[in-house]
């Protein structure tokens, strides 16, 4: 039965570091699609491009912080 349980909180960790690399990988995707956007529009060539990765970069890892902590959460609530 031990042996069960171990394979289950693999499975879960597993799932947790997909879950945070399909995560980072799409708010980069959707910054780099939306500077892309914006420099076809404005005739730019790579200006937003690069700020879309940025700023993808930042709320991926902003998204990841808000996901591990609502996972493993804080036992200090102050109510």
């Amino acid at each position: 039965m031990k042996n069960n349980t171990n394979w289950q909180q693999i499975a879960q960790a597993f799932g947790l570091l997909t879950l945070i690399g399909i995560t980072i990988l799409a708010n980069i995707a959707v910054g780099f699609w939306l500077g892309k956007v914006i420099d076809n529009y404005l005739n730019f060539d790579l200006f937003f491009k690069i700020i879309g990765i940025i700023i993808g970069v930042i709320s991926g890892f902003y998204s990841v912080y808000r996901l591990t902590n609502g996972i493993l959460g804080d036992n200090n609530e102050d109510k």
